[in-house]
């Protein structure tokens, strides 16, 4: 469940809302004027989104790299090496 704290209570009341992140995984919205500025989500919630956000980048590399290869004349190894050997000759 995620709660919603105005960036002012937050102020006076941060040792408290770190407590209920690190404790009890609570995950915190900030608002200020009633508008989402932050979060406060423990270590765990963090890295877990890190490793997906990594892995999200690492997927749209190899999809880009992909595309690129497909565009490019692909060349099986045994045409490529027979081609090789009649210009040897």
């Amino acid at each position: 469940m995620v709660e919603k704290v105005a960036v002012s209570e937050a102020r006076r009341n941060i040792a408290d809302l770190i407590g209920r992140v690190h404790y009890r995984g609570a995950r915190i919205v900030l608002e200020r004027s009633g508008k989402p500025v932050a979060v406060l989500i423990s270590m765990e919630d963090y890295a877990a989104l890190a490793e997906m956000l990594e892995d999200l980048e690492d997927l749209r590399d190899a999809r880009k790299m992909l595309g690129e290869l497909k565009r490019e004349e692909l060349v099986d190894f045994r045409d490529y090496v027979k081609t090789r050997k009649r210009k040897a000759v």
